[in-house]
C-alpha cells in the first residue's frame, strides 16, 4: 500500500509530466467535460515563458476525514505550472488542514458554487490544523478563485479557537493580480468560550494584504476584484484589503450577511471601487475606508462608493476613517447608495451614530444623492473641510440630533423638507437646511473607532 505522503509526491510527479510531455491532454478533456466552466478557454493553451499553460481535473475523494482532498488540491496547486487551472469537479471536497501554496500563478475554479463545495474538517479529537482555509502565500503571477463554496459546518474546531480565514494572500513587494469571483463562503457560530463579540467564524473571509516590511513605503500594485459573491456568518471582515500601492481595488455585485464589514487600509497612491453590493451588518461600519489613525506616506488615493444597499445595526454603513495630517489622505465619491441604521447592535459594542461618517482629513468629499434612513445621531457626520453634500435624502434621524453634522469648515450642503443640521464649523454654506443646537459626538465616536481598532490589531497580530 502506497503511504499518504509517497502518494502526494507520486501525484505531483504525474501531474508535472502529464502537463510537459502531453500536447493534447487540455483538448481531450475539453471534450470530455465540454459543459464545466472555463474548460474551452484554457484547454488547448500554448507554451508561453517556456512552460506549458493548461487545466487538470480533479474529483472528490469521498473521504471525509478531509486528509484525501486536502492532499490532492495541495499538490496540484503546487505542481501547477504558471498560469494553468485546476479545475474542480462536481461534488463535496473535505480538507482537515490549512493548502499552503508558495508562489502560485494560475486559476482555482469549481464548477459553479452550487456544485462544487470545500468544507472544514475539524472537532475536539482531531481539531482542523492551523488557521486559514487557503494560504496563497507571496504569488508570483495572477491568483483567480472562482465558481465554488467553501463552508464550515456546526461545532466546527480547528487548532487556533476560531478560524482566521477562508483566503489569506500576502503579496510580495511587487505584487500580482488578484481575482475572486463567483463564490459563495459560509461559516458558523464561534468556538464557545470566546470573547461574545466574535459570534461566528471565520474571523475573516477573503484578506489580501501588500508588503508591510516596508510600511509605510510600502508597495503591492495590481488589480484585485471581488464579484458576484455571497458571504455569510463572519465574525469580523468578509474582505480585508490593506498595504496598498498603486493599486486597484474593484468590489461589486456582493452579497455580506450577518458580518460585520468590509475594509480598506493603509493605502498610498490606489483607487478604490466599491459599487452595487448588498450588506446586512453590524457592530462596526459597514464599509471602512481608512488610515487607521496611522501615518500613511505617499499620493491621495480615489474612493467610490456607489451604489450599495447597506443595513447596519451599531455605528454606521459608511465610515471613512480619520488621516494624519501629512499622509495619503482619500479623495471620495459617495453617490446613489441606500443606507439603514437598524436598530440597536445585537453584540452591545456601538450605538448607532450616523449613515455616513467622514473623520479629518478627507477633505473635498463629494456626498451626492444618498436615502439615508434609520434613527441615528446623524444621517450624515462630517470632520473633513470643503466637502459637497447634494441631493441626499435624510429620514428618521434622532429628534435630539440632526440630520447633518458639520464639524469642520467650508462644507456646502444644499438640503431640503425638513432637513436640519448642526453647524459647528466656519464658512459652511448651508441652503434648504434648519440649523439646530447640539453638542458634538466626537469624543464617543473617537472612542468607538479606537476599540474597533484594537480589536483588528489583536486579530491580525
Amino acid at each position: 500500500m502506497i503511504s499518504t505522503t509517497n502518494f502526494t509526491r507520486f501525484f505531483a510527479v504525474i501531474l508535472v509530466l502529464a502537463f510537459s510531455s502531453c500536447s493534447e491532454f487540455g483538448s481531450d478533456l475539453a471534450k470530455k467535460n465540454k459543459d464545466l466552466p472555463n474548460m474551452a478557454s484554457n484547454a488547448n493553451s500554448k507554451k508561453s515563458g517556456g512552460t506549458l499553460s493548461g487545466v487538470f481535473i480533479l474529483a472528490p475523494s469521498g473521504d471525509l476525514s478531509g486528509v484525501s482532498d486536502a492532499n490532492a488540491i495541495e499538490a496540484a496547486l503546487n505542481a501547477l505550472p504558471s498560469g494553468g487551472t485546476i479545475l474542480l469537479e462536481r461534488g463535496t471536497y473535505y480538507t482537515n488542514r490549512e493548502i499552503l501554496v508558495p508562489d502560485f500563478s494560475g486559476t482555482l475554479t469549481g464548477s459553479g458554487k452550487d456544485e462544487t463545495e470545500i468544507v472544514g474538517v475539524g472537532d475536539d479529537v482531531t481539531p482542523f490544523s492551523n488557521g486559514n482555509f487557503f494560504f496563497f502565500d507571496t504569488p508570483s503571477g495572477g491568483l483567480t478563485v472562482s465558481n465554488l463554496s467553501l463552508s464550515l459546518p456546526d461545532d466546527f474546531v480547528t487548532t487556533f479557537g476560531n478560524l482566521f480565514s477562508f483566503i489569506l494572500v500576502p503579496l510580495s513587494t511587487e505584487g500580482s493580480d488578484t481575482h475572486f469571483d463567483k463564490l459563495r463562503m459560509t461559516g458558523t457560530d464561534a468556538v464557545p468560550g470566546l470573547d461574545p463579540i466574535f459570534v461566528s467564524q471565520p474571523n475573516n473571509s477573503i484578506i489580501v494584504t501588500g508588503d508591510f516590511g516596508a510600511f509605510p513605503s510600502f508597495s503591492s500594485g495590481g488589480l484585485h476584484t471581488v464579484s458576484n459573491s455571497e458571504f455569510s456568518e463572519v465574525a469580523f471582515q468578509a474582505t480585508q484589503y490593506q498595504g496598498f500601492n498603486n493599486a486597484t481595488i474593484e468590489v461589486f455585485n456582493n452579497s455580506f450577511s450577518d458580518v460585520k464589514q468590509t475594509i480598506y487600509r493603509y493605502m498610498s497612491g490606489s483607487s478604490v471601487s466599491i459599487t452595487n453590493n448588498v450588506m446586512d451588518t453590524y457592530s462596526f461600519g459597514a464599509i471602512v475606508v481608512t488610515q487607521e489613525g496611522a501615518p500613511v506616506l505617499g499620493d491621495p488615493n480615489s474612493v467610490v462608493i456607489r451604489g450599495n444597499t447597506i443595513s447596519t445595526a451599531g455605528f454606521m454603513p459608511i465610515e471613512i476613517g480619520w488621516v494624519p495630517e501629512g499622509s495619503a489622505y482619500f479623495k471620495l465619491l459617495i453617490e446613489k447608495n441606500k443606507l439603514t441604521n437598524d436598530g440597536p447592535d445585537p453584540v452591545g459594542i456601538f450605538s448607532n451614530v450616523t449613515g455616513i461618517g467622514i473623520f479629518n482629513g478627507n477633505d473635498g468629499a463629494i456626498v451626492r444623492n444618498n436615502n439615508v434612513r434609520g434613527e441615528a445621531d446623524f444621517g450624515i457626520l462630517q470632520e473633513s473641510n470643503g466637502g459637497t453634500f447634494i441631493g441626499n435624502n435624510l429620514e428618521g434621524i434622532n429628534a435630539l440630533a440632526a440630520g447633518y453634522g458639520l464639524f469642520s469648515n467650508g462644507n456646502t450642503v444644499v438640503g431640503g423638507g425638513n432637513a436640519t443640521v448642526i453647524d459647528g464649523g466656519v464658512d459652511n454654506i448651508i441652503t434648504g437646511l434648519k440649523k439646530v443646537e447640539g453638542v458634538s459626538v466626537g469624543d464617543r465616536i473617537k472612542e468607538a473607532q479606537a476599540r474597533r481598532k484594537e480589536i483588528l490589531d489583536a486579530l491580525n497580530n
